[in-house]
């Protein structure tokens, strides 16, 4: 948490930059600098309820590997992987 209700993302590792982030009025959060300024973060729950994962600019954050049947940034070719 940052002052004034802010927020900062900051990798675990510490080997990069974090991202500065501003409450909206709506439950968002929107990034203030860097290459993500302007950016909309959302928390996106299950049917549940539960918090499946972080929006950011349609950056899909999770704290484990994508699920199978989750969100997968960019999709998943259904041919599957395979050279250019």
């Amino acid at each position: 948490m940052r002052d004034e209700r802010g927020l900062e993302l900051v990798p675990v590792t510490g080997q990069a930059r974090g991202v500065p982030l501003r409450a909206e009025a709506d439950g968002s959060w929107t990034a203030t600098d860097g290459s993500w300024n302007g950016e909309s973060l959302r928390v996106v729950r299950g049917p549940d309820g539960s918090v499946g994962h972080l929006d950011l600019g349609t950056v899909v954050l999770t704290r484990e590997p994508y699920p199978a049947t989750g969100p997968t940034p960019g999709g998943v070719d259904p041919d599957g992987w395979r050279g250019l």
